[in-house]
C-alpha cells in the first residue's frame, strides 16, 4: 500500500514539473509568437542549483529553492534581453537555428560534460 502511495506521489510531482514546462512553452509562444526551447534548460539549471545548494553549501531546502528561483529569474531575464529581444525581427528559420545551437553551446555542453565525469568517476 505504501508503494502505491509513493508511486502516486512521484507521478504527481513529475507530472507537475512537465505541466509547468508545457505552460511556459504555451505562454511564450502564444504571447510572443517565438519558439523558445530554453525552458527545459532553465528548469534543469534551477534544479541543479537547489541540489548543490542543499548538498554542497548545506542550505535548508526552503532557502535553496528561493535562491534558485531568484537566480533563475535573473538568468531568464538576461537571456531574453540579450538573445531573444534582438532576434524578434529576424526570420523564424534563422532565429530557430541560431538559438538552438547557442543553447547547446552555452547551457547543455558544460552540464553534459559534468554529468559524464560525475557518472564516470562515481561507479
Amino acid at each position: 500500500m505504501l508503494d502505491i502511495i509513493q508511486h502516486l506521489t512521484n507521478g504527481i510531482s513529475l507530472g507537475s514539473m512537465y505541466a509547468l514546462i508545457a505552460i511556459g512553452y504555451t505562454m511564450v509562444y502564444g504571447i510572443l509568437r517565438l519558439i523558445n526551447f530554453a525552458h527545459g534548460d532553465l528548469f534543469m539549471i534551477s534544479l541543479y542549483m537547489v541540489f548543490y545548494g542543499v548538498t554542497k553549501f548545506h542550505l535548508p531546502w526552503g532557502v535553496a529553492v528561493v535562491a534558485s528561483i531568484l537566480i533563475t529569474t535573473l538568468l531568464g531575464i538576461t537571456i531574453e534581453r540579450l538573445a531573444y529581444r534582438p532576434l524578434r525581427s529576424a526570420s523564424k528559420i534563422f532565429m530557430f537555428t541560431l538559438l538552438k545551437y547557442l543553447r547547446q553551446l552555452i547551457v547543455r555542453n558544460p552540464i553534459d560534460k559534468r554529468l559524464f565525469h560525475f557518472f564516470l568517476l562515481h561507479r
